[in-house]
Order: structure tokens, then C-alpha cells, then sequence
């Protein structure tokens, strides 16, 4: 890591985590690693998921079916299409919260469609 206010508030963070005696692991920009304790750093391949499908696809999927207009106490059965219904599932619950907040919507998995209904 380089000279400057990075490489000093590392070195700070990490006399700070070492005096409370918290187990650490630091992975910086450059690939640098600095470890207190026996964790183990996760294998970041398993974390990637690759998107295959062309941005705003969901949304617009989702926005043609109805969900933005929905009121408080509708219910909307939304097929799941060309997608995997678990990502149906996934991406109206991500809509729905940004749209109206968390817990706006409760969803359910009926065979090939998700019901979506609007709590608040």
C-alpha cells in the first residue's frame, strides 16, 4: 500500500482491532492481507453471480406486469415468463422495496407465478 492518509488510517485500523483483541482480515486494494486470529478468507470465484440478461430487462418484465401500479391490499399474479421464478420472486421483492420500502410487499412461489401482495 502506498505513502499517505491510506497506508496511516490502515495502520491505525489495525493497532485498534489488535488492542480489542478482535479476530481480522484485511484484503487491501493491491491484494495486500492482514490477519489476526484463524479466519479464513472466503474464495471470492463462489461469490460472483454473472447477470445474463441485458440491463432493466426485470424491471421492465416487472413494470409491464402491473407490480408499480399496485394499491395498498391488492394482490397481483405475476408469471414467471422466460425467468426462473425464484428470481421473479427475488427481483419483485427488490422492486417493491425500492418503490415503497421494506416490508411493503409479502411474496409467494404458486407453481409457475408469483403472487405479490402490497402490505403498505
Amino acid at each position: 500500500m502506498n505513502k499517505g492518509v491510506k497506508a496511516a488510517t490502515l495502520k491505525k485500523a489495525i493497532a485498534l482491532l489488535s488492542a480489542l483483541q478482535t479476530e481480522f482480515i484485511i484484503k487491501t486494494e493491491e491484494g495486500d492481507l492482514y490477519t489476526l486470529g484463524d479466519l479464513v478468507l472466503a474464495d471470492d470465484s463462489k461469490r460472483t453471480r454473472v447477470c445474463t440478461e441485458a440491463r432493466g430487462v426485470h424491471k421492465d418484465f416487472l413494470i409491464s406486469a402491473g407490480l408499480d401500479a399496485m394499491e395498498v391490499g391488492s394482490v397481483l399474479v405475476i408469471p414467471k415468463g422466460e425467468f426462473d421464478v425464484a428470481a421473479v420472486q427475488r427481483r419483485a421483492s427488490s422492486r417493491a422495496c425500492s418503490l415503497w420500502g421494506n416490508g411493503s410487499v409479502t411474496t409467494a412461489v404458486v407453481g409457475d407465478n408469483v403472487e405479490v401482495l402490497r402490505i403498505q
